[in-house]
This record gives structure tokens, C-alpha cells and sequence, in this order.
């Protein structure tokens, strides 16, 4: 279908898709439509345009579970922002949001890592 912005300052226009398959999921993308410059009354194929995707809902990516979110607790924001980095292609930039994750949190990491192990002693025991 065809899609007609106006020719004025920028603008953000909430643009939704329904899934083809379930017909039930709704992925909604906010865009930021701004025209350039023209000669005359009305734009040309010429005319500069400049789309930008500003949003997303729901986010792009796995869902988190929430047992992980629980456990990164306050560094949830650093969390989610290295889960974003990675979805984007960018692994160095999610390694140092993960690692700022895993440096805040360590000490609770290994406790919970020590009580699994303590609740799976005869396990434990097979692997030594």
C-alpha cells in the first residue's frame, strides 16, 4: 500500500503491521519522515528525503527471562542495552555493556552458582 507524507517540517508517524500468519501480532514502528529542500510546489525524484526508524514495539530481539532479569537487578538498563548492541551486529559494544553487568553483579552471580552446586552435590560428585 502506498504511504503519503506531508511536506513540512519532520515528522514522527506511528506506522503498524499485523502479522500474515496469526493475523493477531501487532509490530509497531515509529518513523521520522523529514523532506528536503525543493524548487516549485511540489517535490520532485530529486528531492532529498530522509526516513529514520526512532522506535520499535514490541523491542527487536529474544525476550529476556525473567529469572535472568531478576538476577541482573539494577543493571538491567546496561542489560538491555548490550542486548541491543548485540541484535544491531555490534558484539564489542553489547561485551562492554554485558561485562559492566557481570562486574556489578558478580558477587550474587557466584552465590547462586554455589548454591546450585550445593544442591546438586551427588552430581557434582560424578564429575570429579
Amino acid at each position: 500500500s502506498n504511504y503519503y507524507v506531508q511536506h513540512k517540517d519532520a515528522e514522527i508517524n506511528k506506522l503498524e503491521f499485523r502479522c500474515k500468519n496469526c493475523e493477531q501480532t501487532i509490530k509497531t514502528f515509529y518513523i521520522r519522515f523529514e523532506v528536503g529542500e525543493f524548487e516549485g510546489n511540489s517535490p520532485t525524484n530529486e528531492t532529498p528525503v530522509i526516513i529514520q526508524k526512532v522506535g520499535e514495539y514490541p523491542r527487536f530481539g529474544k525476550q529476556t527471562p525473567n529469572q535472568v532479569s531478576k538476577l541482573i537487578g539494577r543493571e538491567r538498563d546496561h542489560f538491555f542495552k548490550g542486548s541491543i548492541s548485540e541484535n544491531m551486529g555490534m558484539g564489542i559494544g553489547a561485551f562492554s555493556y554485558y561485562r559492566r553487568v557481570i562486574d556489578a553483579r558478580k558477587d550474587n552471580l557466584f552465590d547462586r552458582i554455589i548454591k546450585v552446586l550445593e544442591l546438586n552435590k551427588a552430581a557434582h560428585q560424578e564429575l570429579i
